[in-house]
């Protein structure tokens, strides 16, 4: 590649960085805008903030101050914290018929919760954190403490700058959801940061195997990787634990490459200590550099191997000192967690999550190129080309079988973020060792790959800015309920109220029946929030009809990618009975 070429790659790609990645980072956060449908002037006095505060801090003291929201006893109940306090039985059914505790429960999460659940855990885990008592015990450990404890510094840091308002005063932030708001974007604008140092790690590591040529074409595929876009705007702990990993194998690789030294032994078990430090469940990727190091020539491959762990023990036990205290807590979660995958051993269900959920997340041309790679190292005599394909496609069949029961959605490819980047070191040396990158019609060919990529990533930032409009699926669905369901109506719903699962509407208008399981009775209206609902049977068999549908954008320039069942921008379905149905119709 020439350097005027180089030059124009580069002023591209610095032109997409700041138009594209910034571009929707407010998408579903706290507004003015959704708490006007959720909170009417009757309630909107410190009276209610103070039973809304109360409340939540009820729900800590069953769930033992857990930011995960399950309750404290260690079994495996159906039914949350917030649920039990709000009256629910056995069964998980809430019938809201105007009690006040109950109102509280459903109008807070609105006035402090993205449209994305996940997101607010991290910020829980600060919050139950006493410092004045040096506990800085996060209470989870599904995101590693690396993640948790610098964002706090960060936040802390924005804070000093009065760049955000952070204070343990929650009814602040009761009476001003635009500086919770302001907390998530700050939040999403760090992984920015990553994404953005993942790319150039890229780039150097592909680069350094293949020439500049395949790594500035490589750094495209990994900017414009869909599932990259998607949770780089997301206030979660993957992006930052993949660039972790992506140093975590660069130093791998000089092992391999025979340039060993306590340098590289000790970075590479540095950041492999920060990835899992920062998300455990990237563990199973770790075995990558192992496998590495174990295919050195040299017979000191045992003490690096072992310098390695030493360094990654260390600097997980340094940034996660309560997992090591709380093993068993640690081990307890994890264990209830892995219950909701580790469900049945239904192969067809984990090829065809293979099949379609994959691609999805890397792109499909992405995905064909990686499976021609890998059937194409077997017949070549690229060693490491051999080891990385085979290890990466066991890895990816391994996760599939573990997330086969999720639905379709791109959300799932949250743990396969790892899995992705090594093929696209895989599609690099197979293009290296073909030399397709030096036939002009394969140049087209793979451009054209990456332009699809880059449209499936305009589909999902078209979304993120939707979302953080008043044309977001939920606010066009809220003003569509406060327009044409009458007052009194009964509305039924699957999950409690909160911005993942329910448009925001004023709840005083109406009846609400909650139901965890079949209902076993037949509301005026059900909403359904982010596709097929579990009660789809019941809505057909009790005559539903869908009386209001609001759908997310799934195309740009006549190319089509559908993001699944997602937390941005998500599909909003409101069933009604026949006649209701028929009654809006003829207004």
């Amino acid at each position: 590649m020439n350097k005027t070429a180089a030059a124009g790659f580069a002023a591209l790609f610095c032109l997409l960085f700041i138009s594209i990645y910034f571009y929707g980072i407010r998408w579903g956060i706290p507004s003015k805008e959704r708490v006007k449908y959720v909170l009417n002037g009757n309630y909107a006095a410190d009276k209610f903030y103070d039973i809304m505060s109360e409340s939540r801090q009820e729900i800590y003291s069953v769930s033992g101050r857990s930011p995960l929201g399950r309750l404290n006893t260690g079994g495996q109940e159906k039914i949350s914290p917030v649920s039990k306090i709000s009256g629910a039985d056995k069964h998980g059914k809430i019938f809201y018929r105007g009690e006040i505790n109950i109102l509280s429960n459903f109008i807070r999460p609105y006035l402090l919760r993205t449209n994305h659940t996940d997101e607010q855990m991290s910020l829980n885990a600060l919050s139950v954190m006493e410092p004045a008592r040096l506990d800085f015990n996060p209470r989870m450990f599904q995101y590693g403490g690396a993640y948790i404890y610098g964002l706090g510094a960060y936040l802390g840091f924005l804070h000093i700058v009065k760049a955000v308002k952070i204070t343990p005063d929650l009814k602040y932030y009761l009476k001003n959801p635009d500086e919770m708001g302001g907390i998530f974007v700050a939040g999403r604008a760090l992984n920015i940061f990553f994404y953005f140092a993942s790319v150039l790690a890229v780039y150097f590591i592909i680069k350094n195997l293949y020439g500049s040529n395949m790594g500035f074409i490589s750094s495209f595929i990994f900017a414009f990787c869909p599932a990259v876009y998607f949770q780089t705007h997301i206030m979660k702990p993957y992006i930052q634990s993949l660039f972790f990993l992506i140093l975590s194998v660069m130093f791998a690789l000089e092992i391999n490459k025979n340039r060993y030294s306590a340098r590289n032994n000790i970075l590479c078990g540095i950041f492999s200590g920060l990835t899992i430090g920062t998300m455990p469940a990237y563990f199973v990727f770790l075995f990558f550099n192992m496998i590495l190091i174990m295919d050195l020539k040299s017979g000191k491959k045992s003490n690096i191997l072992f310098t390695v762990a030493c360094a990654a023990f260390i600097m997980f036990a340094i940034t996660n000192p309560y997992a090591l205290l709380h093993f068993n807590e640690f081990i307890a979660e994890f264990s209830g967690t892995g219950g909701i995958y580790f469900n049945n051993a239904d192969i067809i269900a984990a090829i065809k999550f293979f099949l379609l959920q994959i691609p999805l997340g890397v792109s499909t041309p992405v995905f064909a190129l990686f499976t021609v790679s890998f059937i194409s190292s077997f017949f070549l005599a690229d060693r490491f080309l051999k080891i990385t394909s085979i290890y990466t496609m066991i890895v990816l069949l391994l996760w599939s079988f573990v997330l086969k029961t999720q639905p379709f959605s791109i959300h799932n490819s949250r743990f396969l973020l790892p899995g992705f980047f090594l093929m696209i070191i895989c599609v690099s040396g197979f293009f290296h060792r073909f030399k397709l990158i030096k036939t002009p019609i394969k140049q087209y060919l793979l451009y054209a790959a990456l332009l699809i990529a880059a449209l499936n990533c305009s589909v999902i930032a078209k979304n993120l800015y939707l979302d953080g409009t008043m044309n977001s699926t939920r606010l066009i669905a809220a003003e569509w309920i406060e327009n044409n369901v009458p007052f009194g109506a009964t509305i039924g719903l699957d999950y409690m109220p909160e911005p993942a699962h329910c448009p925001p509407l004023d709840f005083t208008k109406y009846k609400i029946n909650i139901y965890l399981e079949k209902p076993d009775n037949v509301p005026d209206y059900f909403i359904i929030v982010g596709g097929a609902s579990r009660f789809q049977e019941f809505l057909t068999k009790n005559g539903y009809a869908v009386a209001g549908n609001f759908l997310p954008a799934e195309s740009m320039f006549g190319v089509g990618y559908h993001m699944g069942s997602t937390h941005i921008n998500s599909p909003v379905y409101i069933y009604g009975k026949e006649k209701n149905v028929r009654n809006i119709r003829q207004d």
